[in-house]
């Protein structure tokens, strides 16, 4: 599970010392608070470590991950160049009982963004170093070894073929390792860093105001493809109900439950073969001889489909982060919402960013599943912190609920931004 991200000088977040997540996170915060930003940051380590999706057109280099990033745009405003900034990875895994730390410095520099220093490290005090790049020399790795196969075994570190200050060295150096004299079992980096990219690999993002509704509506994806999660623009929903109702026989009418949620009057939400070996979705309700197609379903209706089929999945992402799902829909359905994302949080771990104070409301009684981010004694830089019922006990006792402290931007839950 991922547990924590340190950051120091990006952007308007001031997080040194990091904020540990949950198994389901509620970020809340006013607009330009930095809840994208945080986000963004764990987009450019999936980008940088996992071979993209078929809807993303192909593997990322790292060069290109720093772009997407940002590039020199990174570093926190009121700062000047040259400066570096830090990202701290910290993931809790069960082979790795001290946990696992990637930490990355950036340089930030007129001419460009270098690759200052990389480590991966058991996440402890005195950690044991897995690799290190650009620790003393630039362009230079060097990895830990076993003298004999073992982890009872002697190590030192043994210096590899330079990579450039543009590439990461967790995504290059398997690469000249393979060509190493020594065997797998000597190079402790290998089950690391397995652990670590098969983690970010499941990583999977969606934001509500990227999603096409329009493209959602006509999509008519070939029959045969394997996707068991939904691109980020939505366009394979019939291709991933299919799959899924295929894979999982009980899904079919979980998802068909979760519709009558919202609409009572649903009786069935199905994929449709066509006669060109295509899929649709067609719709069925109560009373109505004839079927419907998405093109004829509202747009908040269309995005609830979008979340059931996300947060019900019975095959979850390994994390999963989705910005203002709320988005176009009517507040009623928050309490619907809010169920799908807590059964969710039951198979994996989970990131919601909210603008609804109709959502919060249902937080209030779980309120150390919510990360406020709040402004710092500086003016412009954020910071995290988690929510309890101690902090807030006073206005509780008074019968408010969190909705209602966001309406009126209590400065306890992150005020307002100015």
């Amino acid at each position: 599970m991922f547990k924590n991200l340190y950051l120091r000088n990006y952007k308007n977040l001031f997080v040194p010392e990091g904020f540990q997540l949950n198994r389901l996170n509620l970020f809340i915060g006013p607009n330009g608070c930095g809840k994208s930003n945080y986000i963004s940051v764990l987009e450019f380590f999936h980008r940088a470590l996992a071979p993209a999706g078929p809807w993303e057109g192909g593997d990322m280099e790292s060069d290109q991950a720093l772009t997407m990033l940002g590039e020199s745009r990174i570093l926190s405003g009121h700062l000047s160049m040259p400066e570096r900034v830090y990202f701290g990875f910290e993931f809790d895994f069960e082979a790795f009982p001290k946990g696992l730390r990637y930490d990355l410095e950036l340089d930030i520099l007129k001419t460009g963004v270098n690759v200052s220093t990389e480590h991966l490290a058991d996440a402890i005090a005195d950690p044991f170093f897995y690799f290190k790049c650009h620790d003393r020399h630039k362009g230079t790795c060097v990895v830990s070894v076993y003298d004999s196969p073992g982890q009872d075994s002697r190590t030192h570190l043994e210096p590899f073929a330079e990579v450039s200050t543009r590439e990461l060295g967790l995504v290059k150096l398997p690469k000249f390792l393979e060509e190493s004299s020594y065997p797998p079992d000597h190079i402790p980096f290998f089950k690391s860093r397995r652990a670590l990219v098969e983690a970010v690999r499941g990583w999977h993002f969606y934001n509500a105001n990227n999603m096409n509704l329009g493209a959602i509506r006509d999509a008519a994806p070939k029959i045969g493809g394997s996707d068991l999660l939904l691109s980020p623009n939505g366009e394979n929903l019939p291709l991933v109900m299919e799959n899924l109702f295929q894979k999982d026989f009980d899904f079919e009418e979980l998802l068909n439950l979760a519709m009558r949620t919202i609409l009572p009057d649903t009786r069935r939400v199905r994929p449709l073969r066509t006669g060109q070996l295509r899929l649709s979705l067609e719709w069925h309700f109560t009373g109505q001889s004839e079927s419907f197609f998405l093109s004829e379903i509202s747009d908040g209706t269309v995005r609830m489909l979008c979340w059931a089929v996300i947060l019900l999945s019975p095959h979850p992402p390994s994390l999963l982060v989705i910005e203002e799902p709320e988005l176009g829909l009517h507040p009623a359905w928050m309490p619907a919402l809010y169920e799908w994302i807590c059964e969710a949080a039951q198979k994996t771990q989970v990131i919601i960013s909210t603008h609804s104070p109709e959502l919060l409301d249902r937080f209030t009684q779980r309120l150390e599943d919510v990360a406020c981010f709040k402004q710092t004694e500086h003016k412009g830089l954020f910071t995290m912190t988690r929510l309890s019922h101690d902090m807030l006990k006073d206005q509780l006792n008074a019968g408010w609920e969190l909705g209602d402290l966001y309406r009126i931007g209590d400065p306890d839950i992150g005020g307002w931004p100015w």
